[in-house]
């Protein structure tokens, strides 16, 4: 899985081919839902994925070019194209409060940036003060304050493939149990 989302009524994720699976809470099982229409990932794109209540937000942009904004159907996994975000290198993004909140990497500079559900139009908050790993490489931050340096953040592909990683185990663990109380 290239991304993951929750929310209220479960968790999603999207491949490297651009499909859309749900994971099931109770026995960590994957039912793809279906392609968003997309090109495959191939892990070549940014990309972020948020649950607003209702839908899935997905980013994905190729390296050094602004990123689109999609609204993926939790029935069908079709995208929906929104529009560029006009950001470059969104690693990660977030809906809370009606909004959301995308996270840039990778530049000399790393912003926080915000819209309503559903909009394209962007504000540019406050600079991350924290260093962004770009595929393992530190760099540059600016600093929102001047009292210490911040430790770097993992990139999200580390952390995807982490979690990923303990789905499977979870999973695998729930079957080994399950086939040794059929077998007793």
């Amino acid at each position: 899985m290239v991304v993951f989302a929750g929310g209220d009524s479960g968790l999603y994720g999207i491949d490297y081919a651009s499909n859309l699976y749900s994971f099931s809470g109770q026995n960590g099982t994957a039912a793809r839902i279906g392609n968003t229409g997309l090109a495959p990932n191939n892990g070549r794109f940014d990309t972020s994925l948020s649950f607003d209540g209702t839908s899935l937000l997905y980013t994905a942009g190729r390296p050094g070019a602004k990123d689109e904004l999609y609204r993926i159907n939790l029935a069908t996994g079709i995208a929906m194209d929104l529009g560029s975000t006009g950001v470059t290198g969104i690693a990660g993004s977030a809906f809370s409060g009606g909004k959301l909140d995308l996270f840039q990497y990778g530049q000399l500079a790393n912003y926080m940036y915000t819209a309503a559900d559903g909009s394209t139009t962007f504000s540019k908050g406050a600079a991350l003060g924290a260093t962004i790993v770009d595929g393992g490489v530190p760099a540059p931050s600016v600093s929102t304050t001047s009292v210490s340096t911040p430790a770097p953040v993992p990139e999200s592909g580390a952390v995807i493939t982490t979690a990923s990683g303990l789905m499977a185990l979870a999973f695998l663990v729930l079957r080994k149990r399950h086939t040794r109380g059929l077998n007793q």
